[in-house]
Parts: structure tokens; C-alpha cells; sequence
């Protein structure tokens, strides 16, 4: 849900705030669909989605955006507790879509309201859902969020005043005490300083990248070397906690601050043809294979920069914390076909959910082999069920699925599988 934060401008006289609005209500947004989620009063259900709520029972009902065009997010259903819910309002958290309809949604009206408005900010800026908003005076600021919260049934605001002309804005503390402006960096009150340790099952260049990442956030941020060091002085704290030895912190931030510095860093790049290939990281067996390609590709490939990334097994590779997908809604997969009536199996493959594709089988497909063969055949027509298909392989694309259906005929050779056409494959090394 979007964010909004009205902060002081660069001067003793202004006003400083922030507010915050938060979704309301399951009523539908005026302009398409464009709130991340949806909370249903019912008084069961996953993350306050109850079965019993209307607002999940009925029908989807077809949404249209500002152009008449109809919503991209209303045609969606999400799977909690093994219950299967339509999207009736908003868009489901963790969709791709969501940031940006939301950004959509707030460019839109943001622009309009404030040219509507008697009060006009000084300064204006938004980044995602927080906003920096400079006003003259705590009244006209104050005047501005009551404003806001009047302007659409499912936002509201909430206010943050300033304490001591001093506010957090993202990862940025804003110091106007002194009528001079200090900017440093911001953490919330629940950050612990948790990072990855340095004796953890990681590749080296991770752990001297995260180490760089902080020097840089901290160098952009401050706008004084007081501040500057401060942070610095922080991180070391921070890093030595996570086991990161003294030697390695120092000599980054020395290179750090040398390269920001010198004269090189203005010099202008050559543009080296760069092709980046992953690797299994398996520890020190996986640094030396990396150093032997480097010195292969070094020698037979001038005019190409090979790098290579090493990928992390994560715990999230030997479970998942999601429900698990129903068999009949899965997508991107290679299944078999078994007949019940006579033992005749078919391999094919299908980018939509399985259940789809077996009704296709089973009713409309006329071109299909499967819906050939049961209708030539009574026996097999009356045994047909959804039991006789199995899902045996699963891709990310269209290409792969191709391959890999190939690849099961072969190896399988299903007698119903009549194709002409293959995918033409070439192998090199």
C-alpha cells in the first residue's frame, strides 16, 4: 500500500511531518486494480481471507482501468490451507504486477491532487510508496494530510511529526536542527546488524561485495566527513559482530576511498564484450575450477570477458515454505497418458494448468491423439479419467518443454505419439 512522508524543507521556518496511508476497505479502486492486497473481514481464513467472506466466494467479476481497457489482475485466484480463492479487489502480494500498478495508481492521482490542491508543497518527491513533501508551515502540512485522506475511499493517512527538526526519510536521517542541513544514515529500531558471517558456507566474493555494498550506501548518504566517519566506525562494529577480520574491512575501505578519488575513476571505460556463466558453489573445489577457466578462457579468448558467478545452495532449495500445487494446476510440464481400457500412453507437453489440458483431451481436442483414441474406442472412453495422466517432467519455458517432451518420446516411445515435426537441435562443446 502506498506511502506518503512530508518532511521539512532545508529551512528553520518550515514544518516537518510525515504521514502514511494504509489500504481501507474492499471496496473497488476507482482507477483499475491497484492495491497489492485485499483484507476481508470473515473471521477465518489465511492472512484475513475467509471462505466465508463474500468478497472471496463470488465469481470473479471483469475490472476495467482508467482507459476501459479490461484489468490485467482480475482474472487470478491464490492457493491458502489447500483452499483455492478468487481475486476480487487489489492485486495479490507478491505478484510482479503489484509495484507497478500501485505506481501506476499513485502517479495517476498524485498529480491530480496536487494541482487540485489550495496548498501546494514546495518540494514534491516520491519514491515507491514513500514521499519527501516541503511545506511552509506545520498547519499547511497538516491542511495537505487532510486533504490527502479525503481523496480515495481506500487510502489513509497517517501522520509523523518531526522531533527536534529531525526525521528519517528511507535509509536517511535528516538533520535541519542547526539551520544547516545533515544527512546520515538511517536504521530502523529493529535492525540487529545480522549479516552473512564470515565463516559462512559462502563464496569470498559475496562476503568482500556485501562489505563494499555498505562502504558505497554510506559514502552516497552522508554529505559530511563527521558523518562519513561515524558510519564508517559503525560498520566496522557491525562487521567484526559477523566475524569479518579488521585487515580485509580496512584495506576495502582504503581502496574504497582511493578509487572514488583518483583520477582514473574519470577516465573513460573501454566497452569489453562480457558474458557472465554460473557456478555451483562447493567451496574450495569451486575456486580452483573457476581459476583453471580463467586461465583457459584468458588464453583463447581475447576478445571476450568471461565472468563467472557462483550461485549459493540456499535451505530453501530442500523445501518450501509454500502450499504445495495442486497436480491439476500445474502449468509448464510433461505429462504421460496411460488408457485405462487398454494400456496405450501418450507423452505430450502443455504451458497451462493439467486439468485444462486433459478436458481438452477429453472433449474438444478433435485433433488431439488421445481424443482420437477414446472415441474410437468405448471401452476406453468410459475408463478415461484424470488418474491415467501423470505428470513425469516440468520446464521454465516453452523451448524446454519442447526438448524435454522429445526426449521422453524417445526414450519411452508412447505408441499413440504420431509427430512429423522436431525441434532441430544442435550440440556443441
Amino acid at each position: 500500500s502506498p506511502f506518503l512522508l512530508c518532511h521539512q524543507a532545508p529551512h528553520a521556518s518550515h514544518s516537518l511531518l510525515a504521514c502514511r496511508p494504509y489500504s481501507y476497505g474492499s471496496g473497488n479502486p476507482d482507477y483499475g486494480t491497484t492495491r497489492i492486497g485485499i483484507r476481508c473481514a470473515g473471521p477465518t481464513g489465511p492472512a484475513g481471507f475467509s471462505p466465508e467472506c463474500q468478497h472471496c466466494q463470488v465469481p470473479t467479476q471483469n475490472k476495467t482501468t482508467a482507459s476501459g481497457k479490461p484489468g490485467g489482475t482480475s482474472q487470478t485466484h491464490f492457493l491458502s490451507d489447500n483452499m483455492i480463492y478468487n481475486q476480487i479487489d487489489g492485486v495479490a502480494m507478491g505478484s510482479p504486477l503489484a509495484p507497478i500498478l500501485a505506481n501506476i495508481f499513485m502517479g495517476y492521482n498524485e498529480e491530480k491532487w496536487l494541482n487540485d490542491s489550495n496548498i501546494k508543497p514546495y518540494f514534491y518527491r516520491r519514491y515507491v510508496d514513500d514521499i519527501f513533501a516541503v511545506f511552509d508551515n506545520e498547519k499547511e502540512a497538516e491542511e495537505f494530510f487532510n486533504y490527502l485522506n479525503i481523496q480515495h475511499k481506500n487510502l489513509k493517512f497517517t501522520i509523523e511529526k518531526q522531533v527536534n527538526s529531525k526525521i528519517p526519510f528511507l535509509d536517511v536521517y535528516i538533520d535541519n536542527s542547526n539551520n544547516k542541513l545533515m544527512l546520515q544514515t538511517y536504521h530502523k529500531p529493529t535492525y540487529t546488524g545480522l549479516l552473512t558471517n564470515y565463516n559462512s558456507f559462502t563464496s569470498i566474493s559475496y562476503k568482500i561485495g556485501l562489505i563494499k555494498n555498505l562502504i558505497d550506501h554510506k559514502y552516497k548518504i552522508n554529505n559530511t566527513w563527521i558523518g562519513l566517519n561515524k558510519d564508517f566506525n559503525n560498520i566496522k562494529q557491525t562487521l567484526k559482530k559477523n566475524m569479518y577480520p579488521n585487515k580485509i574491512i580496512d584495506k576495502i575501505i582504503k581502496h574504497y576511498l582511493n578509487v572514488i578519488h583518483s583520477e582514473q575513476n574519470l577516465k573513460n571505460k573501454i566497452n569489453i564484450d562480457t558474458r557472465y556463466f554460473k557456478l555451483p558453489y562447493l567451496g574450495k573445489l569451486s575456486v580452483l575450477t573457476k581459476s583453471k577457466l580463467n586461465k583457459i578462457i584468458k588464453k583463447y579468448c581475447e576478445k571476450v570477458s568471461i565472468k563467472f558467478i557462483f550461485k549459493s545452495l540456499k535451505i530453501n532449495h530442500f523445501f518450501s515454505t509454500k502450499d504445495t500445487i495442486p497436480t491439476d494446476l500445474r502449468s509448464f510440464l510433461v505429462y504421460k497418458f496411460k488408457c485405462s481400457g487398454c494400456a496405450s500412453s501418450y507423452i505430450g507437453e502443455t504451458t497451462r494448468h493439467l486439468q485444462t489440458r486433459i478436458e481438452e483431451h477429453r472433449n474438444r481436442d478433435k485433433a488431439s491423439q488421445i481424443f482420437k483414441h477414446i472415441h474410437n474406442n468405448i471401452n476406453c472412453l468410459n475408463k478415461f479419467n484424470k488418474n491415467s495422466f501423470k505428470i513425469i517432467d516440468q520446464a521454465n519455458s516453452k523451448y524446454q518443454l519442447k526438448i524435454k517432451e522429445a526426449l521422453h518420446i524417445n526414450w519411452e516411445k508412447p505408441n499413440l505419439n504420431t509427430q512429423i515435426n522436431h525441434l532441430s537441435l544442435s550440440l556443441s562443446i
